[in-house]
């Protein structure tokens, strides 16, 4: 038995490993563990339904055989899972598998995820008959429009953020953004921007007037008279469009100096800049949770970090489709003083 330790979404989820008896595996599959996910270590005030959560482990059996371990192929393409009895397979997306080290950063969809029962899952590997990617987008359910993990090389070839949904909304980098832009992140490598010219365009998406969107960030500097933008879908101020970003510490609105600010309206909503601030001090070169929910339970709401730090019951009542791209690091008119100097990583929306 071996104990591991996972994330989900944030919160420590504490797993415990049991080898699977030989026999009981899929056929061809040499190999599998049982997953335990702690109920105890589920948030929330209900069970979890078709939820995608995120496993990363490193297990000297998840080094590819050529290096010692017992994983088929090189890149991993036979580590799958599925419910713990076997019979159901499990959709995975596959963040980044090192066959060297055995490290693995995983996406599993799990059908219920309960807070007063263990939930166990089986993960299998050793097939040398899989030759080809056994990922798919469909370990993001319907409802997610958009998942872009930031983990590619932005210096390939265009479009290089991948879009994990079946949506394929893919983003460019911009501004020549080098390869050394790729760094560690929150959940294995994203991405570091140079308040200069740096950002991803996604192109535009379609999604209505309940909605969440979310992302990690780590800003260390907020130094300036002007704005830095985290993520921008059509511009500021406009009907139709979700702006977050941080008001610099010079600005001479003293007010607005060093607040992580949320400007969203909808079709009909009038400008409030100011009434979904999230308080100052995020820019302290920690990672930090932001995510927005509008229309679910009425209104709009910020979190950082699982925390409500602002709320309009206004906000957020009519339709809603912004007509632009999507812009991470950078407003959607480009403005030269809009760019961010930060990291970002695992874009949902």
């Amino acid at each position: 038995m071996r104990k591991m330790c996972f994330r989900l979404l944030g919160v420590l989820v504490l797993c415990t490993f049991f080898i699977i008896k030989s026999g009981a595996q899929p056929l061809g599959y040499s190999y599998g563990k049982i997953i335990t996910i702690y109920a105890s270590q589920v948030a929330g005030p209900s069970d979890l339904a078709d939820f995608t959560m995120v496993l990363r482990l490193t297990d000297p059996d998840l080094r590819s055989i050529s290096n010692g371990g017992k994983v088929a192929s090189i890149n991993g393409y036979d580590i799958i899972f599925t419910q713990a009895d076997c019979m159901q397979s499990l959709f995975h997306q596959v963040e980044n598998y090192n066959p060297v080290t055995g490290d693995l950063i995983v996406w599993v969809r799990i059908p219920l995820l309960s807070t007063s029962v263990n939930t166990n899952i089986s993960m299998y590997y050793g097939n040398s008959m899989v030759v080809a990617a056994t990922g798919s987008t469909a370990a993001w359910g319907a409802t997610f429009k958009g998942v872009w993990h930031l983990n590619e090389n932005p210096a390939g070839i265009a479009p290089q953020m991948k879009d994990g949904t079946s949506t394929a909304a893919h983003g460019t980098s911009n501004g020549g953004m080098p390869a050394g832009a790729s760094v560690t992140a929150k959940i294995g490598r994203g991405l570091q921007f140079d308040e200069v010219n740096d950002y991803i365009q996604i192109p535009d998406i379609n999604y209505t007037n309940s909605f969440t969107v979310s992302f990690w960030f780590r800003v260390w500097e907020n130094s300036g008279t002007s704005y830095q933008y985290m993520f921008s879908h059509n511009n500021y101020a406009q009907f139709e469009s979700l702006n977050a970003y941080f008001a610099e510490s010079g600005l001479s609105y003293v007010p607005d100096q060093n607040q992580l600010k949320t400007n969203f309206q909808d079709i009909n909503d009038a400008t409030a800049t100011s009434a979904l601030d999230a308080g100052t001090g995020w820019w302290n070169n920690v990672w930090h949770y932001y995510t927005i929910v509008v229309g679910n339970i009425g209104g709009a709401t910020v979190y950082i970090d699982a925390v409500p730090y602002s709320y309009l019951s206004y906000l957020g009542g009519n339709a809603y489709d912004p007509p632009s791209d999507i812009f991470l690091g950078a407003r959607a008119d480009l403005n030269v003083t809009r760019f961010l100097g930060g990291m970002l990583d695992e874009v949902h929306i």
